[in-house]
């Protein structure tokens, strides 16, 4: 299969797997209203995982290739998975400051999806379900099947390539623009180690931490009134489900700054650790000099877009204005 061919076969599924969420949310909605069932935030998370699980176990099938080597699931240095770790609290301040920067324009629902979840399973099965599965599913579309391909064309390209994906794919206004930020320093981990387990890792752990604390919330509240005697104002969910006011989201931008512009140098150095450690310091230091390829210099004749592409990151914000709108009326 020629590099071209890869790239567009890549597009088409990643094109097909957003598109065919349109006519899943129409069927949803149709047994909801014809039987009057409620679908749960868990209920909902089980499906659309459930269905992306579906579109990569397809596209792994029908792919004409080694799947571990499209999708670079490989060994990679056992101690650099500690550096992951640590990469991710140093560019765990930028994410946030993206976050809080974004619920200026649009509301933050994700934290409220947590919480509903949170009623009904056990913290456990909240990691597996929220942290765990997401991220491989993630991972797979975004670094396994779209980075893999458009690293033909560029490197550089397929990293922001991917980070985008990524961003859309959330189809929510108010993640796309850390997801993008978290889309390029995946891309980057798994430049850096050659494997993307390594990045499956550093995902999994990320929305494990945003898990816990929503999982942890009852009981910090709890503990508060206990020191102090005194109520809370709020409690956890209407905590969740207000927000920060404009002026409180504007004071945590400003101490967050310093951290996250710290946070993004040591971030950089760490990377760089991570791929001396894996023996590619070569190939991610071409991100900032030549272009260069793993195992293959690349190919100039693949188009850096195409249709297919274009038209799944359309997909993806018609779906999150759609959310947004739905969100807007409901206040």
């Amino acid at each position: 299969m020629s590099n071209k061919a890869k790239v567009l076969h890549a597009d088409l599924f990643f094109f097909l797997t957003v598109l065919f969420v349109i006519p899943l949310n129409i069927v949803i909605l149709y047994i909801s209203q014809t039987t009057g069932w409620q679908m749960s935030a868990l209920a909902n998370v089980l499906i659309s995982q459930g269905y992306f699980i579906v579109c990569v176990s397809i596209y792994c099938l029908a792919a004409r290739q080694k799947v571990s080597e499209t999708l670079r699931i490989r060994k990679f240095h056992l101690g650099s998975a500690f550096l992951v770790l640590v990469l991710l609290l140093t560019a765990s301040p930028v994410a946030y400051w993206l976050n809080a920067a974004s619920q200026l324009f649009v509301t933050n629902e994700v934290a409220t999806t947590i919480y509903d979840i949170s009623v009904d399973i056990p913290y456990l099965a909240g990691i597996l379900v929220i942290g765990a599965l997401p991220a491989l599913v993630e991972e797979i579309i975004c670094r396994g099947v779209l980075l893999s391909a458009h690293s033909l064309r560029s490197l550089r390209a397929g990293i922001i390539i991917s980070a985008v994906a990524f961003a859309c794919l959330h189809m929510d206004f108010n993640q796309m623009a850390y997801a993008f930020f978290l889309g390029l320093l995946f891309a980057l981990i798994v430049e850096a180690t050659g494997s993307i387990l390594s990045t499956m890792l550093a995902h999994a752990v990320f929305n494990a931490v945003s898990v816990s604390f929503v999982y942890l919330l009852p009981f910090i509240i709890e503990l508060q009134e206990s020191l102090t005697g005194m109520a809370a104002e709020m409690g956890a969910e209407e905590m969740l489900t207000q927000g920060a006011g404009q002026s409180e989201i504007l004071l945590a931008l400003l101490l967050l700054t310093p951290f996250a512009g710290a946070g993004l140098v040591l971030s950089g150095l760490l990377l760089y650790l991570i791929a001396k450690l894996n023996q590619r310091e070569e190939i991610f230091m071409s991100l900032y000099k030549k272009e260069y390829k793993e195992n293959a210099p690349v190919d100039r004749s693949v188009p850096l877009v195409n249709p297919f592409l274009v038209a799944g990151f359309v997909v993806c914000l018609v779906m999150a204005l759609f959310g947004a709108l739905a969100t807007m009326a409901e206040y």
